[in-house]
């Protein structure tokens, strides 16, 4: 396992590794948009033409609605590209980088391949095929018809691999605090569409021995620590959720029981400490028809 989130957190290594996850979730998000058209427009193609998907020969133009080129060029120039680059600095070393990295370059490189295919079919397709030289047209769309649903494919168990392999390496980055919280601040929406189980299921990954109630007491603890109580209890109350929804060993859920205890009386605490602050505070103001005589002196003076 990748040691890069055991050291010191510092604040570039926070914002690497929360922009990797970001941008890997966006990405995912973008390919399986392609990737469902795809097989929408494939399957509906075959149940036209009565024929299984294997068997399916299509026109050059047929072939180029499969694919959005527009979303595949943001998703390979943008998106791709950020994260092959965020990758690489969070996890190469000299000589040495994480399997995460090289699933993240081999999907770029795949998606760079099959935007080059599609813009081949898209742009010289019709050509070939209302030109005499109809065998040139005929190589083209085979290799199409051969290597985009194995393409198509195979970059989808490229974003699963590495998916896999993320997983595996954010227990390593729990410490860091600030990351923590972003994901519970952000979490839900940078996960939607892309990853089904949500935070819920990201957390449970980030504390496998304690699962998801973990990763909100963490974060609930987090947010109380840096003054943000309304946070805190925000988070303390997911994790109330999930004690009860979660299957958590005798030991896990009285552990989880104590801390969820300890936090809500420590937020309780907190806040009867606000009140106290705010009432003296009141009472140590002067009565609004009292400062009214001043506010109009001074306006006089002014005058």
């Amino acid at each position: 396992m990748s040691d890069v989130g055991n050291a010191a957190p510092d604040p570039r290594q926070t914002r690497l590794i929360f922009d990797v996850v970001e941008k890997f979730f966006r990405a995912k998000r973008l390919f399986l948009r392609q990737f469902e058209g795809y097989e929408r427009k494939v399957l509906a193609y075959a149940a036209e033409r009565q024929t299984d998907r294997r068997h399916l020969k299509l026109t050059s133009e047929e072939v180029a609605t499969l694919l959005d080129f527009k979303e595949l060029e943001e998703l390979r120039d943008h998106v791709l590209f950020d994260l092959k680059e965020l990758a690489h600095s969070l996890f190469r070393r000299v000589g040495a980088t994480d399997p995460f990295d090289r699933y993240v370059s081999d999907i770029f490189h795949e998606i760079s391949i099959l935007k080059e295919e599609h813009y081949t079919v898209r742009t010289y397709g019709p050509q070939f095929e209302s030109s005499a030289d109809t065998e040139e047209s005929l190589i083209i769309l085979e290799e199409v018809h051969e290597y985009f649903p194995r393409r198509v494919h195979h970059v989808r168990r490229l974003f699963e691999k590495a998916e896999g392999r993320l997983l595996e390496v954010l227990p390593t980055f729990r410490e860091n605090g600030i990351f923590v919280r972003s994901l519970a601040l952000y979490g839900e929406d940078l996960l939607a569409g892309a990853y089904e189980g949500g935070l819920s299921e990201l957390f449970g990954a980030m504390y496998p021995q304690a699962g998801a109630v973990a990763g909100y007491l963490d974060a609930s603890r987090r947010f109380h620590e840096g003054g943000f109580d309304a946070l805190a209890a925000d988070m303390l109350g997911r994790a109330e959720s999930e004690l009860q929804r979660e299957a958590v060993g005798k030991r896990a859920r009285e552990s989880a029981e104590r801390e969820v205890s300890r936090l809500r009386r420590a937020l309780s605490e907190n806040d009867g400490r606000k009140r106290t602050a705010s009432g003296r505070l009141a009472a140590a103001s002067p009565a609004p028809a009292e400062r009214a005589p001043e506010r109009a002196r001074t306006s006089g003076e002014t005058a």
